[in-house]
């Protein structure tokens, strides 16, 4: 069985200074942990935590992939550099232990209205959980979704998670309700590998939702680089927490991507492959496929 901790970014739809200041994108994205990998990864993540923050006791002191960038909070005395050692200690660690991430996206509007938003955000979830159904059919093998509780801010994505997964696993008691996206095919949306409803628990108990929060932070920072390059917006390279030589790595060892297309009124599936050989910062295999890839 695999545990998809699952996590959000970008729904927040705030504009500074002309650009999304959550990104452009709003992502969903699962860490997908095999029940035998559990103990394991859990000790060197673990021990991982507190070389870095000597943190004793990670339950008092919830790691966030925003804070640690940001320097605030419990990691206002990190300084930049042991901030991106970290970003890249975990982005390596994962891909060398192969640790799958499915990620689904959608991109966002500028301007949009609060059902606008809410249309997209369901859009990646969408993609996202057609992403773990695959994955785990790959794998031949059942698979939880965990994910931390809803807050009540009204922020929160996971509300759109349950109800989606909802619809797809409704049919194994009988039940057809309308459903919010109209699948393009009727039984490809129907669940068979995603166990019960989301799992809810509180992300400071939970290591992998704190990971999995790390790496979505990770996808986040560089899919906005990418997309600001792409459309010729001035970008800084320095603003991404990873090197591109990791991330290409990651992309072509880690990532299954998904995005919901409009046009197709469908999900489409992207994995991208790594170079063979080495190649320029901007042309390096998986990057520059995802450079493509986002629009």
């Amino acid at each position: 069985m695999y545990l998809a901790y699952t996590d959000e970014a970008g729904i927040n739809y705030r504009i500074t200074d002309n650009k999304f200041h959550d990104g452009p994108y709003v992502l969903f994205g699962s860490l997908a942990i095999h029940e035998s990998k559990y103990f394991v990864l859990e000790r060197i993540f673990l021990d991982l935590i507190s070389e870095y923050f000597s943190i004793s006791d990670w339950r008092t002191a919830e790691i966030h992939a925003t804070d640690i960038w940001n320097h605030s909070g419990i990691f206002s005395d990190i300084s930049e550099q042991k901030a991106k050692s970290f970003f890249e200690e975990v982005i390596q660690l994962a891909t060398k232990l192969n640790l799958t991430f499915l990620l689904g996206f959608y991109g966002k509007t500028a301007d949009a209205s609060t059902e606008l938003q809410n249309s997209q955000i369901f859009r990646a979830v969408y993609a996202l959980l057609h992403n773990i159904e695959k994955f785990l059919s790959d794998h031949n093998e059942s698979g939880v979704i965990i994910s931390d509780r809803p807050n009540n801010s009204g922020t929160s994505g996971e509300p759109h998670l349950s109800k989606l997964l909802t619809e797809r696993i409704e049919w194994r008691f009988g039940a057809e309700s309308e459903k919010t996206i109209v699948p393009k095919f009727k039984y490809e949306a129907r669940s068979s590998y995603i166990l019960d409803s989301v799992h809810y628990v509180d992300s400071g108990s939970s290591m992998f939702n704190q990971i999995a929060d790390v790496v979505l932070y990770v996808c986040k920072r560089v899919f906005t680089y990418y997309r600001l390059k792409k459309y010729g917006e001035e970008v800084d390279l320095s603003r991404v927490p990873v090197s591109i030589e990791t991330f290409d790595m990651f992309c072509g060892e880690c990532l299954r991507l998904t995005s919901y297309s409009e046009l197709a009124n469908d999900v489409s599936f992207y994995t991208p492959i790594r170079a063979a050989t080495p190649l320029s910062p901007i042309q390096i295999g998986g990057i520059y496929a995802i450079q493509r890839f986002l629009v």
